[in-house]
């Protein structure tokens, strides 16, 4: 099997899933390709156009040699079972990520947990601001929904004075 290292700007699980749907195409049109070349014996053959971050795993795992049918199913069983295996960080925010927020987070968490990490972003407006994390087992609540519920007791004290 080979050693593959997700790039920065692969964060999220729905980034590595589109990576091995492009794979999958890209095996597919090659074997094609390849058919097309040794039966019909086509010279020309249209290119396939593959997303940035697919083309950066082929070159990782190709190394310098050429592709071949054996070296894309082996990247094709090394994604599927990375996507299975990596570590799953959830974080819920009150508003939508940007792309540099979900870049700044995922690699966060490569530095401080696993270089694997996946990190998955859902939308939840009620939370206010601030995030929950879930990792593992484990949920992490930083948000101002919380912090306004904990403090609850404290608020007619507060009234009083004002």
């Amino acid at each position: 099997m080979v050693k593959l290292n997700l790039q920065n700007n692969i964060t999220t699980t729905q980034e590595l899933r589109a990576v091995i749907m492009d794979m999958r195409k890209y095996a597919k049109w090659y074997s094609q390709t390849r058919i097309k070349h040794q039966v019909v014996g086509a010279q020309e053959v249209e290119p396939y156009q593959m997303s940035p971050h697919a083309l950066e795993i082929l070159k990782q795992a190709a190394g310098g040699q050429p592709v071949s049918q054996p070296l894309l199913d082996d990247i094709l069983t090394t994604l599927t079972k990375l996507e299975g295996s990596a570590p799953k960080v959830t974080i819920t925010l009150a508003a939508l990520p940007s792309n540099k927020l979900k870049q700044t987070l995922g690699n966060w968490f490569r530095e401080h947990t696993d270089p694997e990490t996946l990190v998955d972003f859902k939308f939840n407006a009620t939370i206010l601001g601030g995030m929950v994390v879930q990792y593992k087992s484990r949920v992490y609540d930083w948000s101002f929904r919380s912090k306004i519920v904990d403090a609850r007791s404290k608020f007619p004290e507060i009234l009083r004075h004002v």
